[in-house]
């Protein structure tokens, strides 16, 4: 490398983060899962280096609705390749992978994948998805098998953060880190070797001086012992995940790995033979005979890896080339393929063959940003953020709480989970394909990234005029200006381990400890040990009303409780009512569903 290698490094970085990004977004209306709004037709239009409006069809079977996907916008790829980057600007990268970047992605994840999607649940659970305890009981799917049949190109898609940041270190550890990061949402090695490949190659690129000779790309992968020895992929991972791995399939992860390798050195040798002809070289052939149009295969890890190593080193010469004929193909995984292309080119040639498109994708201030800082921390000239045990993971319900309240509008701005401050600019009702009843809110994040979180809940309305009421009611929501709402209210008890036994076992309320001490019992409700300022406060007249599904058990569980009860008939509302006083003098009614 010669002395202006630094340099080198920060400008194709960000032709590494840009030209992803492009793909990306060049490609996603194509590709096979998008969900268009017109099917076909609207598919399969002419290739040309221009991002375009689409509508598409998302969320789950009885919760669809159309969404509008304004030019230049990406997709999960792009989102989990700024995720990993994030990740790379910690010191413990795989942490902040893991119980940050992953479980937080899952609230506004565009089109992203079921392997990832269930890996990122797992580990909002807090456990990885290799662990038999995330499998639910009476599933009727073994999520841990499920987990290691895993071998689409998700991994491969965002990998290429550590590429710069390995860029100083040998292959091999680029190669081990791949890996490590590949297992936490992909267990079987063709995701993984697929990964491998693919970030030697951009690490290649980066490194490429000079013209690059039209098989060089291919070759040098080919010969690149690193990425083909399952002793060096498999250096960093946990020991538990190759036990798991053997147990679940009856083979060692280093035999399935052999395997594999022996698959993509064939997939490269196809390429390399198409390469060899020159210009006669017939990419369509070349890219059926890779298994790119075949819908049961093509986003396999190791197929898109191949297919677009093939078209970096055939369209070398021409990027932009490359990059549209990747992300125009016929029935192939447009969105990732030329995602992978246009990383390939931008470590190749950095920005400027991208003109006028990278300035007008999604986020385009904050994706050089990001690439800048990860350069910058590969370099030594940028301190890594320390990781620490106690930075607080959100689990499950803390994402739907959240989702929840700023689709609604009841939050308006505060901190992510890694910190960044968040502001709600925008919120919308979509369209319904269903009953469901569908918000968005447009998230703009310190740094200049958007996100888009959606919440969707089915209608209970039994009339056209009850459903215009609520629609009337959301929309008041929607404009509303409010920049303060209310949280929660915490009360102040004397014993708050008796206030627990009381809400959580006899009322059956599920709870949860917070790090600051006090305890959730539901959204807007915290219990707070008291201090020696608040016992003589505690006289506030506060009303606490529960429903349950089995009243008359529930008040026989007070009763036993040694608390008296007032159990009276509500003419009006036609139920039950039970009404006591808690342990700390505040008001309780029970009602009856």
């Amino acid at each position: 490398m010669n002395q202006n290698s630094a340099r080198d490094i920060t400008y194709r970085s960000g032709g590494i983060f840009l030209g992803a990004a492009v793909g990306d977004a060049l490609g996603w209306p194509q590709e096979q899962r998008s969900g268009i709004v017109g099917g076909k037709s609207a598919r399969e239009v002419d290739p040309e280096p221009r991002f375009r409006a689409w509508k598409r069809y998302t969320g789950s079977q009885f919760l669809k609705y159309v969404e509008n996907v304004t030019p230049g916008t990406y997709s999960d790829d792009t989102q989990l390749l700024c995720a990993v980057a994030r990740s790379n600007l910690s010191d413990d990268w795989y942490s902040w992978l893991t119980k940050l970047e992953l479980p937080f992605w899952l609230n506004y994840q565009r089109g992203g994948g079921g392997a990832t999607i269930r890996a990122a649940r797992a580990w909002s659970s807090g456990q990885p998805p290799w662990s038999q305890a995330d499998q639910p009981k009476n599933a009727k799917r073994n999520h841990r098998l499920a987990y290691f049949q895993a071998g689409g190109n998700g991994v491969a898609m965002r990998i290429a953060p550590h590429a710069v940041a390995t860029i100083y270190d040998k292959p091999d550890e680029l190669v081990a880190r791949v890996v490590k990061d590949g297992i936490t949402t992909h267990g079987h090695p063709r995701a993984l070797v697929g990964a491998a490949v693919f970030a030697i190659a951009v690490r290649h690129l980066i490194l490429q001086e000079g013209t690059l000779q039209y098989g060089d790309l291919l070759n040098s992968v080919i010969h690149e012992p690193s990425w083909q020895e399952g002793g060096t992929a498999f250096r960093d991972v946990p020991s538990e995940w190759l036990l798991a791995y053997e147990e679940q399939l009856n083979e060692s992860a280093s035999n399935a790995w052999a395997g594999v390798v022996r698959e993509v050195s064939a997939l490269l040798e196809i390429g390399n033979r198409s390469l060899a002809q020159g210009s006669l070289a017939d990419d369509h052939e070349t890219l059926n005979e890779l298994g790119c149009f075949d819908k049961a295969r093509n986003g396999s890890g190791t197929i898109t890896a191949a297919a677009s190593l093939y078209l970096s080193a055939r369209y070398a010469a021409n990027p932009m080339s490359g990059v549209v004929r990747a992300a125009f193909l016929r029935n192939a995984d447009t969105d990732t393929l030329a995602s992978m292309v246009g990383c390939l080119m931008g470590a190749l040639h950095g920005i400027d063959w991208m003109e006028k498109l990278a300035p007008s994708v999604q986020d385009y201030r904050y994706i050089w940003s990001l690439s800048l800082r990860c350069s910058r921390t590969t370099q030594g000239t940028l301190e890594q953020i320390p990781w620490s045990e106690q930075t607080s993971r959100p689990t499950s319900r803390d994402l739907e709480v959240w989702r929840r309240r700023v689709t609604s509008g009841e939050l308006t701005s505060g901190r992510l989970p890694d910190g960044r401050e968040f502001t709600v600019v925008k919120l919308t009702n979509l369209e319904g394909r269903t009953s469901a009843l569908t918000r968005r809110a447009t998230i703009n994040i310190e740094g200049g990234q958007t996100i888009f979180v959606d919440r969707s809940e089915r209608s209970t309305d039994s009339n056209e005029e009850d459903a215009l009421i609520k629609e009337v009611r959301q929309n008041a929501i929607l404009s509303s200006t409010a920049t303060t709402s209310v949280s929660h209210i915490s009360l102040i008890v004397r014993d708050l381990k008796r206030s627990k036994h009381l809400y959580s076992e006899v009322l059956g309320l599920k709870i949860e400890d917070l790090p600051s001490g006090e305890v959730v019992v539901s959204d807007y409700f915290h219990l707070r040990p008291s201090s020696i300022e608040d016992v003589n406060k505690l006289t506030p007249p506060v009303l606490i009303t529960i429903k349950s599904t089995d009243f008359d058990q529930t008040v026989e569980s007070i009763r036993k409780s040694d608390i008296a009860v007032h159990v009276i008939w509500d003419t009006r509302q036609k139920r039950k009512i039970c009404r006591f006083k808690d342990f700390d003098g505040y008001d309780v009614v029970i009602q009856s569903r």
